[in-house]
């Protein structure tokens, strides 16, 4: 029994050292017990072709039957041999990945001796980070601190994010708060309390929500609407930026999903554009660049429980969305840009503090102070963005 024990770990690790199976899956194995994992594919959205020349309902259909055609294609080898081996699948075509369930050391051995460009993974049980809230008095209209360092009132004369849903998936929304009321889509799903309406106790989506759209100065793209789904414990990434996490100064303690290859993680700097202490540097655990980028996070004011009542917070959960009005903004102005000319825009045209002695040790993937694990490219700058946006068009449909 002990050489057939040894037997599995050696070829455990030799699946891990060809880069099949995550290393954090060491200690299920090590522990000879059944787990849950992710068999994660890569970024196949580069392979669709079209969306240039589309928008609006037309390109998302598109999008949509494209991806499930190509996740389908790409994960039946995968879900065939899982199926022969009796293990539960559950495929996710939005993320390209599948979770598997019932694993044993011996069947994780045989599914990653399946051909093809995929790793095994744990899956990260996701829970929000606990944070204090403290009032704010009337802000009377003034622009926050965030939105101003960011640039985006600049750009305001041009859009404030007119045409564009943002898609909310946290705590939930407090449809009541007079900031957002006003530009709720209707579209709302509660999985976990079947509520007919937005509500949210905790707040955390509530201020996330404001940071992004919100009225009365806390708010990036103040004219964007949006549509909301209240998290449940366990999901699949579903969205293309996230929080880096609050676990630093040390290096490498970037979360998940923030840690994953396919989406950009944000971390959070302080009113002097410093990275914020808490705000967790990279790489990440596969040694990839992040956060791939900064924003402002600390002290930031936004939408609270109450139907008047505005509170501060910090943590990355509050630069994140920051991103997430800068991306509302840019495809309000040009809404045939696609993710990697968003991409490109908000990591080319950014601001590049000086690094700090101590933020160079966690890495400088190419020698030079930017990009690095604790920025990232740099703080976003959406002004410059936009421009860049505005002078690089996609043609048109005839």
């Amino acid at each position: 029994m002990n050489l057939l024990i040894f037997y599995h770990v050696v070829l455990i690790f030799t699946a891990i050292s060809a880069g099949k199976i995550d290393p954090l899956l060491k200690e299920a194995v090590d522990n000879n017990v059944e787990t849950e994992a992710i068999v994660e594919f890569p970024n196949i959205q580069n392979q669709i072709s079209g969306l240039e020349s589309m928008s609006g309902d037309a390109k998302m259909n598109h999008l949509v039957a494209s991806l499930k055609a190509l996740t389908s294609t790409t994960q039946a080898p995968v879900v065939t041999a899982a199926d022969s081996l009796n293990l539960t699948t559950q495929q996710f075509w939005i993320a390209n990945i599948v979770q598997v369930k019932g694993l044993t050391p011996e069947k994780l051995i045989d599914l990653a001796s399946i051909e093809g460009d995929f790793i095994i993974r744990p899956q990260h049980k996701l829970s929000l980070p606990p944070m204090s809230q403290e009032p704010v008095a009337n802000i009377t209209n003034t622009v926050q601190w965030g939105v101003e360092r960011i640039r985006a009132p600049e750009i305001w004369k041009y859009t404030k994010g007119e045409g564009i849903v943002v898609g909310i998936i946290d705590s939930g929304v407090n449809l009541g708060h007079i900031s957002l009321t006003e530009s709720f889509t209707g579209q709302w799903l509660d999985p976990h309390y079947s509520t007919e309406k937005p509500t949210d106790v905790l707040g955390h989506g509530t201020h996330v929500a404001g940071i992004i759209l919100g009225r009365h100065g806390v708010g990036v793209a103040p004219n964007a609407r949006w549509m909301a789904c209240r998290a449940r414990g366990v999901m699949p990434e579903l969205s293309q930026s996230f929080a880096s996490g609050n676990d630093g100064p040390a290096c490498q303690t970037v979360g998940s999903p923030g840690d994953n290859r396919h989406v950009i993680a944000v971390g959070s700097t302080d009113e002097t554009d410093e990275v914020s202490w808490f705000s967790s540097r990279g790489p990440s655990y596969q040694y990839n660049l992040k956060p791939e980028l900064s924003a402002p996070g600390n002290n930031i004011v936004s939408c609270g429980t109450g139907t008047y009542n505005f509170v501060s917070m910090s943590g990355t959960s509050m630069a994140a969305p920051h991103v997430a009005g800068a991306i509302a903004l840019l495809l309000s102005a040009n809404p045939l840009l696609g993710f990697g000319d968003v991409y490109r825009a908000l990591t080319t045209y950014v601001y590049q503090p000086r690094l700090a002695s101590g933020d160079k040790n966690c890495g400088l993937p190419t020698g030079a102070d930017f990009p690095n694990n604790a920025y990232g490219y740099g703080i976003i700058d959406v002004a410059a963005a936009f421009s860049y946006g505005r002078a690089n068009r996609p043609p048109t449909a005839n």
